[in-house]
């Protein structure tokens, strides 16, 4: 467990021998999550990854809006039983936001 710079703590999950790491961290409104998707291989091709929401601590009943930070893109909603895919190029971060539906 790391902290973040406000002091909130930033849960981190490795996978694929150490080249995708995936982090969230709380966010406002309560119960919403930003999670980043990070490949940190230097070369190659963009990788396919998928997550459930749940084994990432977001289990809202009511489920997630998700959108993409950077251009703002609406990617859906979710539920916590739900998998997430996206695409992650080498070097590269996914960067989401999940606000917690009502």
């Amino acid at each position: 467990m790391q902290s973040g710079t406000s002091g909130t703590p930033c849960a981190r999950s490795r996978l694929l021998d150490g080249k995708l790491q995936i982090w969230n961290r709380p966010v406002m409104p309560r119960g919403s999550f930003a999670v980043a998707v990070l490949y940190v291989k230097e070369s190659g091709y963009p990788y396919k990854v998928s997550w459930n929401l749940q084994a990432l601590g977001l289990t809202s009943p009511a489920g997630y809006n998700f959108t993409e930070v950077f251009d703002g893109q609406h990617l859906g909603y979710f539920k916590p039983n739900d998998n997430f895919t996206c695409r992650v190029n080498p070097s590269g971060l996914y960067l989401i936001r999940a606000t917690k539906l009502p």
